[in-house]
């Protein structure tokens, strides 16, 4: 079966927003041994925090890291001020509570001020949102405190945490801040059912009534995960008889996860029904024609010839990683390097189909390589495709508006390079085409002109441009790249998209070449909103490249390699300096 991979065209996930800084940074407790990045502190009272942006009436804005599964929250209101008789003012109500589900979100911290005394003028205390105190009042003997203000954490405009102000001191003292509806005073107010949920531990009174009002927050780490899937970049055979060799790059976690360390290696000979253990050394530096950093290599000795569908995976103490991919290898003993004739190259839509005459001697298989015309000399494949021995053609992905150098190799030895022509790019027809499937889109309701949504799809060439389009009236949306035949990305419908029926296209090839088309209905009702939800996930992530925009050109050379006259199949190669690449510029 045909295997097809590109070198160049991984642009990587979507990089997470940035986070707010917080006013200090320090490990919370609880943590496991390996969690490297800290969790979030926030002490917010009236004194101006570091870091934290400023809302009005005295509130901030603190930002929950995405590696804290759960924020410990401290909320103290503001105490009463005390009345004319030095009678002291009540303390604020404190609520503790610990909230899960508000990874990445955005809260508003605002600190009830402490109520005046009836000497300073009596003022209730302020919060800035809802919770102000009383101000205190005289009954002709004497005057009363001002009441403190409630202190607040809200998530959005209605979920909150709140803990009264207390009532100023005196007969005629203001009342405090915020609710009294419950016992306490305090209130929990996150709705049901929605994605913030909370555990109270402490519901009362402050111990003190001195100062202002407190919010802290304390954020918790999430436990640390098995490590991601290691990249498969070689899998083949060495001279050796009975030796498969598997090179392969770990995989690194993004900022916001904590990944327990690896602690070994296991490779499976069997499509990941069983495993066993991999002895792991640093890949050679001389492995490639261009050196490749970070690399490790796994010897499998004492097999017999056979076809094996090999996986590496990684160990942890949070449990094994998934495996980098199931990858064929063929074992056949050592055959004569030969080299294939009559090869002719296509040039199609996003992608090449390349063909050619099988030699007479023994072989493993078969391997395309293409070359931008336009880069003489370069020793950097664009993309790759595999064959089997029985099998004398393939399809590569290739970009749109360019022209290739393709060789075919077997053995180690390559045919004479064949110039293609100019790849064109996914078409846009007058009338919606033909679908190939269902495109993954807005949900059921209605989407609005201007509105940016969701969009997955599946099938395709590895490596190819796909080109989402919006009919009635065909409008270009963007063009990207599905890595790995498929993509997950969003795109903004025209401001002028009229109301009634539309339909999405995304356009591009499947892996035999031919034009693959998915499309999905949609209804507009011409208004601009937020996002929409998408109905379904693809499971596999590429990244879109916005219309017109050209498409990286780099990677590490990993062709076919010849030791000893034996071809090594290369799977993977891809992702290797494309995912460092990637790390580098999105995965924080």
């Amino acid at each position: 079966m045909q295997r097809t991979s590109s070198v160049s065209r991984v642009l990587g996930r979507t990089a997470v927003g940035a986070v707010v800084a917080a006013a200090a940074l320090v490990p919370a407790g609880g943590a496991p041994a390996w969690a490297e990045s800290p969790a979030a502190v926030w002490t917010v009272d009236t004194s101006a925090p570091s870091g934290l942006l400023p809302l009005g009436g005295g509130g901030w804005v603190a930002s929950v890291p995405l590696n804290v599964c759960s924020v410990e929250w401290t909320v103290t209101g503001g105490p009463g001020g005390a009345g004319s008789g030095a009678q002291a003012g009540e303390t604020g109500g404190e609520l503790r509570v610990t909230t899960r589900g508000t990874a990445g979100a955005t809260v508003a911290l605002y600190p009830g001020t402490a109520g005046r005394a009836w000497a300073d003028g009596g003022a209730g205390g302020t919060n800035g949102s809802d919770g102000a105190g009383v101000a205190g009042a005289s009954d002709g003997a004497g005057g009363g405190g001002g009441g403190g203000g409630g202190s607040e954490v809200r998530f959005g405009t209605t979920l909150r945490l709140l803990a009264h102000g207390g009532d100023g001191g005196g007969a005629t003292g203001g009342v405090g801040g915020g609710t009294r509806a419950t016992p306490s005073g305090n209130a929990v107010d996150l709705g049901s059912g929605g994605p913030v949920t909370a555990e109270v531990t402490a519901d009362g009174a402050a111990a003190s009534g001195s100062g202002a009002g407190v919010v802290r927050g304390v954020g918790v780490p999430c436990p640390a995960t098995a490590p991601g899937a290691p990249r498969m970049v070689l899998a083949g055979s060495v001279p050796e008889e009975g030796v498969i060799r598997l090179v392969f790059e770990p995989e690194t976690p993004r900022a916001h996860e904590v990944w327990a360390p690896v602690t070994g290696w296991e490779v499976s000979l069997d499509g990941t029904a069983t495993w066993r253990p991999l002895d792991v050394t640093a890949a050679p530096a001389d492995l490639f024609a261009t050196p490749v950093e970070g690399l490790l290599q796994g010897l499998v000795r004492d097999l017999p010839n056979g076809d094996y569908p090999v996986a590496v995976r990684a160990l942890s103490a949070a449990g094994p990683s998934p495996s980098g991919g199931v990858r064929p290898v063929r074992l056949i003993g050592t055959p004569t390097a030969v080299t294939v004739t009559d090869v002719g190259v296509t040039a199609g839509v996003s992608s090449l189909r390349v063909s050619w005459s099988p030699p007479s001697g023994p072989v493993y298989g078969y391997v395309a390589e293409s070359y931008d015309a336009a880069q003489d000399g370069e020793n950097t494949p664009f993309s790759l495709c595999e064959a089997a021995v029985d099998e004398h053609s393939c399809v590569l992905a290739a970009e749109p508006g360019r022209s290739y150098r393709v060789v075919v190799s077997t053995g180690g030895r390559g045919a004479a390079p064949v110039t293609s022509g100019v790849v064109a790019a996914p078409p846009v027809p007058a009338q919606v085409p033909t679908s190939s499937g269902a495109l993954d889109g807005p949900g059921a309701g209605p989407v609005t002109a201007g509105q940016t949504v969701d969009v997955a799809g599946a099938g395709y060439l590895a490596g190819s441009t796909v080109t989402v389009v919006v009919y009635s009236t065909p409008t270009v949306l963007g063009s990207l790249v599905a890595d790995d035949g498929s993509f997950d990305t969003s795109v903004t419908l025209p401001a002028g998209l009229p109301a009634g029926e539309h339909t999405l296209v995304a356009t591009g090839v499947g892996p035999d070449g031919e034009t693959w088309t998915l499309t999905r209905q949609i209804t507009a009702q011409g208004t601009t909103a937020g996002p929409a939800a998408r109905a379904t996930t693809a499971t596999t992530v590429a990244t879109a490249v916005p219309s017109g925009g050209g498409l990286a050109y780099t990677g590490a050379y990993v062709g076919v390699m010849a030791i000893g006259g034996v071809l090594t199949l290369v799977v993977g190669i891809a992702l290797v300096l494309l995912g460092r690449r990637r790390r580098s510029t999105g995965r924080g």
